[in-house]
């Protein structure tokens, strides 16, 4: 790739001095001079030497000046008034805007020749010859980017001061500010701000606890199918069914088959209510003899005898 002649690629910033000379003739001159040349404000020029301005910015976090540091690289037009976009090849232009991208949130920009490398999709080797490029470019008398070495062998690149121009945005504005420094809220307001932000109703509480422990909906705020849950729950327990095995009862069957087995056991004469009635429940036994007439119609499931009924529980029912 071939440069342009030195001459051609440095750019010489303009003068400080931006007042108009004056120009002194003789009385007895008849030449009339012309008028000086307008020339723009030093602040204008002086900016405008800059083609990238790494911007320093606060995201607040809250009040009490607490914020995190975040930082924005912006073009100006000085990229191109400068002649700077002209000069550079499009392979150094490229990997220069790369190497801006790794500006960190406190203005520090130090990327290794693996992170560039990585960063263009390229080898190392090409990435090093494009920054050794960028390193012999010069503009303004000075190269457009520096190599920092180290002495663990992790190089670091960083773009020239002539390229960058820094400064602070603000930080926040008058609304912000005068929140800032806003007069503390008194007791009433803060109580009544933490009631609406963190507490629940007492309904919402109260459920949530009886169904960590397992216990009925509370009355006040039970609806009709929570009602006669509660109450077949109460009945199972008083025929000395666990607690456990009266939930997953209730669980696993409909509450009409628990209701008739509960009314029927009373006729049954069994000796272990509790285990005669969990089997009489999963197994949807027929009514009694004594209630059958007036009772539903009897399923195809048949009766136990009494008798098949074993003398002891079993364990695995209780």
């Amino acid at each position: 790739m071939s440069y342009p002649e030195e001459e051609t690629t440095l750019y010489t910033a303009p003068a400080e001095d931006t007042e108009p000379k004056i120009h002194e003739v003789p009385p007895e001159s008849p030449i009339a001079l012309p008028a000086p040349e307008p020339t723009e404000p030093a602040e204008e020029r002086t900016s405008q030497a800059r083609p990238f301005v790494i911007e320093m910015r606060r995201v607040e976090e809250g009040v009490g000046n607490h914020f995190r540091p975040k930082t924005v690289v912006l073009l100006t037009s000085a990229l191109r008034t400068s002649v700077l976009l002209a000069l550079l090849p499009d392979e150094e232009f490229k990997t220069l805007l790369c190497l801006l991208t790794f500006v960190n949130a406190n203005g520090d920009c130090l990327p290794t020749l693996s992170q560039i490398a990585t960063a263009l999709g390229i080898p190392e080797g090409k990435a090093k010859a494009r920054l050794e490029r960028l390193q012999q470019f010069q503009w303004q008398r000075s190269p457009l980017i520096h190599r920092l070495k180290r002495e663990m062998g992790l190089d670091a690149y960083t773009p020239s001061m002539q390229l960058l121009e820094v400064r602070h945005a603000p930080h926040a504005n008058s609304a912000e500010s005068s929140a800032i420094f806003a007069p503390m809220a008194g007791r009433e307001a803060v109580i009544a701000h933490s009631r609406a932000r963190y507490a629940r109703n007492r309904e919402e509480v109260e459920r949530e606890i009886a169904t960590l422990n397992g216990w009925e909906a509370p009355p006040e705020f039970a609806t009709e199918e929570e009602k006669e849950r509660n109450e077949l729950q109460r009945r199972l327990y008083a025929t000395g069914i666990p607690r456990e095995q009266a939930n997953e009862l209730l669980e696993q069957f409909p509450p009409e088959r628990i209701r008739k087995q509960l009314d029927w056991l009373p006729y049954r004469g069994a000796r272990f209510p509790a285990g005669f009635l969990v089997s009489a429940i999963a197994g949807d036994y027929e009514p009694p003899s004594q209630v059958r007439g007036i009772s539903t119609p009897p399923s195809s499931t048949k009766e136990p005898l009494e008798e098949t009924i074993p003398s002891e529980p079993r364990e695995d029912i209780l």
